[in-house]
C-alpha cells in the first residue's frame, strides 16, 4: 500500500512540473506577441481627411490635324519648295472656291523647269484633296458611269495631269497643223512626224502627297 502511494505521488509531481513549465512556455510566447489590430487601432489617434486638390486644367482645344499636315522641314530643298507651292496652291484654289476644310490630304503634279543658265521655277500642274471613296449604293446607281468613284487626293492629282496633258497636246498639235510654233516650256513637238511628244530638256514631274498613300 505504502509503494502505490509512492507512485501516485511521484506521477502527480511529475504532472505537476510538465504543467508549470508548458505554462512558461505559453507566457513567454505572448510576451513575444505583437500587439493585435483591434488594440493598435484603439491606440492610434484618428486621421485628419486631406482636403482635395482642384483638377488639373484641360489643355486648350486645337484644331484637328492629319499627321502628315504637321509642320515639317524636309532634308532636301527641292522637297521643301514643292511642298510648299503645292500647299500655297490649294489654299488659294479653296479660297477662290469658298471651301473650308477642317481635315484632309492633298495631292499635286509639280513639274520643275531648270534653264540652262541654272535658274530653276516650279509649275503646278494640277492639285487634288480627298480621303473618300464612293459607296457601293451610289456605284451600282452609276450605271452611266458619271459618277467620280475614287476620290483620293492622288488619284485626282493623276486624273487632273492626265486632263492637263490631252489639252496641252490638243492644242499644240493644232499649231503644229496651222505652221505656228508648237513648243512650250513643259513640251516639246516630235522630230519627226509621227513621233512622240516628250518633255523639253530640264524639265522633271514631282508628284506631291501630304499623306502616305493608303491601301
Amino acid at each position: 500500500g505504502s509503494l502505490g502511494h509512492i507512485r501516485m505521488s511521484a506521477r502527480a509531481s511529475m504532472i505537476g512540473a510538465a504543467a508549470a513549465v508548458l505554462l512558461g512556455v505559453l507566457l513567454s510566447r505572448l510576451s513575444r506577441a505583437p500587439p493585435s489590430a483591434s488594440s493598435s487601432t484603439a491606440e492610434t489617434p484618428p486621421q485628419q481627411p486631406q482636403p482635395r486638390s482642384a483638377p488639373a486644367p484641360a489643355p486648350p482645344q486645337r484644331p484637328a490635324v492629319r499627321s502628315a499636315e504637321k509642320q515639317r522641314v524636309a532634308s532636301c530643298e527641292v522637297a521643301d519648295a514643292i511642298a510648299r507651292v503645292s500647299v500655297d496652291k490649294f489654299r488659294l484654289l479653296c479660297n477662290e472656291a469658298g471651301l473650308v476644310y477642317q481635315q484632309t490630304c492633298v495631292a499635286a503634279v509639280v513639274a520643275l523647269c531648270t534653264s540652262p543658265d541654272g535658274s530653276s521655277s516650279l509649275h503646278v500642274l494640277s492639285v487634288g484633296a480627298g480621303t473618300k471613296f464612293a459607296r457601293a449604293a451610289q456605284v451600282f446607281a452609276d450605271t452611266h458611269g458619271q459618277c467620280m468613284r475614287d476620290c483620293h487626293a492622288e488619284v485626282l492629282a493623276r486624273r487632273g495631269f492626265k486632263r492637263f496633258l490631252r489639252r496641252e497636246l490638243q492644242c499644240r498639235i493644232e499649231a503644229c497643223e496651222g505652221g505656228r510654233d508648237a513648243g512650250t516650256d513643259l513640251l516639246a513637238p516630235p522630230s519627226q512626224h509621227g513621233g512622240p511628244w516628250t518633255l523639253q530638256p530640264g524639265v522633271s514631274l514631282h508628284l506631291y502627297s501630304s499623306s502616305a498613300p493608303c491601301g
